[in-house]
């Protein structure tokens, strides 16, 4: 072990990128599971400077006059680049941004959303993701950014929807709720880092339909060409279960694994063949074909 651990250390002293990754990362880590408010960011800023004015006027002075203090320059870095991880998650994190829909939303207020993905089939609704465009209060709009998880009641205009149309919705959004139980599967979190806070579940009469179309064109082909593919896989495949995992495996459309298909592989320790993608099952084609 204590080899092991000496042979570390020499591979960390060659690279010195990973060991500054190492403090970055668990600068991150620390955002996800102690985000700050905004006193604690100011605090985390005045004491990186304090470090950083520290690092410039009296360790680099002293490290430049004995060897034997080196190792407080890497204890300096690390000071600095896990507060700098810290703050790089904070920034990055979309309801931390003043443009956030959630900072404009007031009862009565309308919103923008532009469809995100492809609507996935649940029993009696659509489920996707959108993103906020704008929040209208009154005469008053606003620009904005974030993004939504939809729940569509099913019904012919819903089922119509695609990748890059526009809805107008009125504000019904609510907080993705919290684990009710202990040790239980944290879904707020989990959409969290997907940069979703919020949800809203919309009936027939809650939304219309922009005349505008939003999105990327080449992306929106590309969801076509890949339901054509879909389609065509299933006129093939009949039976269900096998269909739906070999559109996963093919073309990535894991949405339509079912949960007792899920269990089944996970139950079997199978789990890891349904990560398998397209280009996997392409490249293994090619091999098994030359």
């Amino acid at each position: 072990m204590v080899f092991f651990i000496a042979k570390m250390l020499e591979f960390l002293k060659e690279i010195s990128f990973v060991r500054l990754v190492i403090p970055f990362c668990l600068g991150i880590v620390s955002y996800v599971f102690l985000p700050f408010d905004s006193g604690h960011l100011i605090a985390l800023s005045v004491f990186s400077a304090c470090c950083l004015f520290l690092l410039l006027t009296i360790f680099i002075p002293a490290l430049q006059k004995s060897h034997r203090l080196q190792w407080l320059s890497g204890i300096c870095m690390y000071v600095l680049f896990l507060p700098a991880g810290y703050l790089l998650a904070a920034v990055r994190t979309e309801i931390n941004s003043d443009e956030h829909y959630s900072r404009f939303l007031q009862n009565g207020s309308r919103a923008l959303l532009q469809i995100d993905e492809p609507l996935v089939e649940k029993d009696k609704s659509w489920k996707t993701t959108a993103k906020v465009i704008a929040v209208v209060n009154g005469n008053e709009a606003a620009t904005t950014i974030g993004t939504v998880l939809i729940f569509l009641r099913k019904d012919s205009a819903s089922s119509a929807l695609k990748y890059g149309d526009r809805l107008w919705v009125v504000n019904k959004f609510a907080e993705l709720p919290p684990p009710k139980n202990p040790r239980e599967f944290n879904y707020k979190r989990f959409m969290g880092f997907k940069q979703v806070y919020r949800q809203i579940f919309l009936s027939s009469g809650d939304w219309m339909k922009a005349a505008e179309k939003g999105g990327i064109a080449s992306y929106g082909l590309i969801l076509e060409l890949r339901q054509l593919l879909a389609d065509i896989l299933r006129k093939h495949i009949t039976d269900d279960a096998s269909y739906s995992v070999g559109v996963s495996l093919i073309l990535g459309m894991r949405e339509k694994l079912d949960d007792e298909l899920i269990k089944a592989y996970s139950s079997s320790g199978a789990m890891h063949v349904l990560a398998v993608s397209g280009l996997h099952v392409a490249i293994i084609y090619a091999i098994f074909n030359s």
